[in-house]
């Protein structure tokens, strides 16, 4: 080991220490070719970036869009006593229709959109609804008064689209849902998969027969599109007559075409006549594009017929990546080759959507605010949620970043006031940084709400090298006055650079520690964290003393005598006061654990692992409340839904299969924190009670068959965009059905886990559904799985982590003892921290858990320095007592500054408008106090009690430290 020293020592010596000017050139030369790509760093907004990838609830998920479309959707409202006027109803309407118009937008609903059948009656019967004039809220024949009356008391739109007083409505906007993206990322993993010697098939999931009955029939929509786009009369549809009649053309020719057999996975989707239409098709959407800039109109019928001809195009394409997967599997280098491809063209995809999305976003806020009452608009859902989220990221990342490391220099300009003791510590923290955040961007890697922190904590966290590094030099030009300017450099670097690598691996290792998660962007996290940890040893310990070398050591450096520091002062509490210290942190750590006042569990006890989306803003922000006035008065935010699959075509045609769909609404109907449930049975009970009402009355005892019910309401159609409201909750071979269930997210008591548990439970033993394959999915789900595997991950890795950095102090110190003793004031900051969170009723979630690591990282860098250090001192004097005061005078001062300068840095995010990121700042600096405290006084008192060091031992370690020039 000791020749391994000295040759570290030779190289570093000849490389940094002898050029020290052309090392900083170099190191700065290659961080600016990282910076450069700073600029380009992308931000994902998208509410699935932070999905669990693996989990099945999500494949289940994934196979419902395709089956019932997307639930992507913005959740416009406002409130008006005078709602049902001309003028209010002709508002509603023309806000429907710029909606409607907008790209990226696929329907929409409102109680402008939706078909009246009482306002007034039409009479005939189910032939009457059919064929009668079809009656809307701005129809200028349609009775306001009824139609309040109807729209207000109807079981699907009642607290959906209007609340049950009438004053006060919505529009729901579902956004365009990318097949291909979908498709594109089945196809990575199925690569993935297949390399690793698994079976593709597994994530692809959906087979060829599968696809064959879900997208049969028109298919999809597409004949309805083609029929729309014929029947407007705007004159911009003559330029499309040709590719029109085309479409028609092919796809009359694929209706007629016989199935493909005999070829495995191949199905009529792929024969020629298939190709044919997709490229009639493709040829149409092109014409589309061309002639939908003058016409509104036409630009709502190409947005239904992009949609309707996305599906078609991609309803083929798993069938033939399965067989093209299967016949490619023992070809490596094929399968590596296309997984870059797809990578490739799955990036451009993702950001053409993100662009896509946020545009439309962007536009549905500009025509709120043109209306000239943009303050009445309250606007929420998942999509408006987490753009907002990242809009308030990026603005802290900017203003924090900048103030940090401004302040930061402050605090190192008042406490080391010469030039070179603040600009080096600060270059080597942004050249950090710069690298990095620019390598995330280099890799083509979009910044979340998880990875969003990464730039700031590498600022702060780096600082605590250098801060050591400067310290220690001050204290080795007073202590060796003897030594010329490169030995009292090199004197420092050697000193302080072991216990510094020491505290980068343990930190490095408890950021490695997320890759349990399963959760991609929570593993980059931790990747390029503790890449970065371990990249700001080796930068800060190149720049800072290649700085230092360039000037000469300021005159009357070796003036003061360390024996003569305050901090020495430290060092009385555990020498006087060791019991009162042993007793206040045992106490600290039981309060913690388990503090309970009245019946109330409070500190880790009463820890909760819970997010609601409105507690992530200010009571001030528009989203706080947009989402308060949603959750409250229209029906809930996030989606949960049932699926529940029959398992053959015409399932729920059936009657007594049809009912059971009542059983899971009757459940949802009793559960806290449910708001609006909405089902295909609900639709067609309406529907039965408008028959009767026009005069149509049940055939038998039994009411009107389902089937005929859900053929009704598939003729009678809307006005809203391509979605089709029956398809939605029912499969076109009514083989499948879903539960659509909204969620009160804005209530203070919900519990994400013990709804989700309720309602499997509830599926599980709901005698009605026995024989169905029923599973619970929806965003509600899939983000309690993401928030359990996140904290669970974290918590289960806590024990494994500090194994790893039990051992790695044995290495380190060459005593158990020592190292047990070292591990206490690192696991207590952790213990208050949470148990204060509990106190307080902040629950964990996916940015405080993060906490953890930072707070684990920064009290091990003070325990190692202080062990070390009083370690060697005892070598020196002699005496434990002696050598816990010199500590607290020399290396007590590095630790409080560093405290001091991370308190700030962390503590500024207080001031951030979104409460994660104001909690993790709390938080943290809460538990760097806590350490800080805990090393400079409990670790003292043990180390006195126990006495683990020889002081032969010390003194082998400080030998093996040094060597020679």
């Amino acid at each position: 080991m000791r020749l391994f020293y000295d040759l570290m020592a030779r190289v570093y010596l000849r490389t940094v220490l002898r050029r020290p000017l052309l090392a900083l050139i170099v190191l700065f030369a290659g961080s600016g070719v990282f910076a450069s790509y700073v600029p380009r760093l992308k931000m994902d907004a998208s509410s699935d970036s932070l999905l669990l990838k693996n989990d099945p609830v999500l494949r289940v998920y994934d196979k419902s869009r395709l089956v019932f479309g997307s639930d992507d959707y913005v959740i416009v409202a406002f409130e008006d006593k005078d709602l049902f006027t001309r003028e209010k109803v002709r508002f509603v309407a023309d806000l429907s229709e710029k909606f409607r118009a907008i790209e990226g937008v696929e329907s929409v609903l409102s109680i402008a959109t939706e078909r009246l059948f009482r306002s007034p009656p039409s009479g005939g019967g189910a032939l009457g609804l059919m064929a009668g004039r079809e009656i809307y809220l701005d129809t200028p024949a349609c009775d306001l008064a009824l139609a309040r009356r109807e729209l207000a008391g109807h079981e699907v739109y009642s607290q959906n689209l209007i609340t049950p007083d009438g004053e006060k409505t919505s529009f729901l906007i579902y956004l365009v849902f990318t097949f291909e993206e979908k498709w594109l990322e089945k196809e990575m993993y199925s690569i993935e998969e297949m390399l690793s010697g698994g079976d593709p098939s597994k994530v692809l999931e959906i087979s060829a027969g599968e696809f064959e009955s879900v997208f049969a029939g028109s298919p999809l929509g597409i004949s309805d599109a083609l029929e729309a786009i014929g029947s407007e009369k705007d004159a911009a549809v003559e330029g499309i007559a040709n590719p029109l009649a085309q479409a028609r053309k092919a796809l009359a020719a694929y209706r007629e075409a016989p199935a493909a057999t005999g070829a495995g996975p191949l199905s009529r989707l792929e024969s020629p006549e298939g190709r044919a239409l997709e490229s009639a098709l493709a040829a149409l959407g092109a014409s589309l594009s061309g002639g939908a800039a003058g016409s509104p109109a036409l630009g709502t019928l190409r947005n239904r017929f992009l949609v309707a001809s996305e599906r078609w195009a991609e309803s083929g394409r798993g069938s033939a990546m399965l067989r093209r997967l299967l016949d490619m599997r023992n070809d490596a280098r094929w399968l590596k080759q296309r997984l870059g491809e797809v990578k490739g063209r799955f990036g451009t995809v993702v950001d053409s959507r993100r662009e896509r999305r946020t545009a439309a976003l962007a536009e549905i806020r500009r025509i709120l605010a043109g209306t000239g009452r943009g303050e009445d608009f309250h606007i929420a859902g998942l999509p408006i949620i987490w753009v907002d989220m990242m809009k308030y990221i990026r603005s802290d990342m900017k203003v924090f970043g900048v103030a940090g490391a401004v302040l930061m220099g402050l605090i190192l300009a008042a406490v080391f006031p010469r030039f070179r003791y603040v600009f080096f510590p600060l270059a080597a923290c942004l050249a950090v940084m710069s690298v990095v955040v620019g390598l995330i961007s280099m890799l083509d890697l979009r910044t979340t709400v998880i990875t969003s922190n990464i730039a700031s904590l590498l600022l702060i966290l780096s600082m605590s090298q250098a801060i050591h590094l400067i310290v220690r030099y001050q204290e080795v030009l007073r202590s060796a006055p003897f030594l010329d300017h490169r030995g009292n450099v090199m004197t420092a670097v050697r000193e302080v650079a072991l216990p510094c690598f020491h505290n980068a691996l343990t930190t490095a290792i408890g950021f490695l520690s997320m890759i349990t998660t399963g959760i991609v962007p929570v593993i980059q996290f931790g990747q390029f964290m503790a890449f970065g940890i371990m990249l700001s040893f080796a930068v800060v310990f190149i720049v800072v003393p290649a700085g230092l070398m360039l000037f000469n050591p300021p005159p009357g450096a070796g003036a003061a005598a360390t024996a003569a520091s305050p901090f020495r002062k430290l060092a009385w509490i555990p020498d006087r006061i060791p019991l009162i210290v042993l007793g206040a942190s045992a106490a600290a750590a039981i309060v913690s654990v388990a503090g309970i006042t009245g019946f109330k569990p409070l500190g880790i006890k009463g820890l909760g692992v819970e997010t609601v989306f409105v507690d992530y803003f200010n009571k001030d922000t528009d989203i706080y409340k947009g989402l308060m006035f949603i959750d409250q008065k229209m029906g809930g935010t996030s989606s949960l839904e049932v699926i529940m699959d029959g398992k053959r075509e015409g399932y729920f045609a059936e009657r007594e299969n049809f009912a059971k769909i009542e059983a899971v609404e009757k459940f949802f109907a009793g559960l806290p924190h449910v708001g609006k449930v909405i089902t295909v049975r609900s639709m067609t009970s309406e529907l039965e009670k408008i028959l009767k009402d026009n005069g149509q009355p049940p055939p038998g005892a039994g009411g009107f068959p389902p089937k005929f019910l859900m053929g009704v309401l598939a003729a009678l159609g809307g006005r809203g965009g391509e979605r089709a409201a029956l398809w939605s909750f029912i499969s076109r071979d009514f083989s499948t059905a879903r539960v659509f269930v909204r969620i009160r997210e804005a209530d203070s008591d919900l519990n994400r886990n013990e709804i989700v548990a309720k309602v499997r439970e509830f599926v599980d033993s709901c005698p009605e559904l026995k024989g169905l394959d029923t599973q619970v999915t929806g965003i509600f789900v899939l983000y309690a799985n993401m928030l359990n595997s996140l904290i669970g991950g974290q918590v289960n890795s806590f024990a494994p982590v500090f194994i790893v950095i039990a051992v790695i102090f044995v290495i380190l110190f060459r005593s158990l003892k020592t190292a047990l003793l070292a591990i206490v004031p690192d696991v207590l900051p952790i213990i208050a921290v949470l148990g204060l969170m509990g106190h307080l009723g902040v629950p964990l979630d996916m940015n405080n858990i993060m906490m953890a690591s930072v707070a684990l990282g920064i009290a091990v860098d003070d325990t190692i320095h202080y062990v070390i250090r009083i370690r060697n001192e005892y070598a020196s004097c002699g005496s434990l007592k002696e050598a816990m005061y010199r500590s607290s005078g020399s290396i007590g001062k590095a630790i409080v500054l560093t405290t001091v300068v991370n308190t700030v840095g962390f503590g500024m995010l207080v001031f951030s408008n979104f409460k994660p990121t104001a909690y993790f700042g709390f938080f943290t600096a809460f538990a760097l106090v806590a350490a800080l405290l805990l090393v400079l006084t409990l670790l003292p008192v043990l180390i006195m009690m126990f006495k683990p060091f020889r002081r032969n031992h010390g003194q082998a370690v400080v030998e093996a430290v040094k060597g020679q020039d």
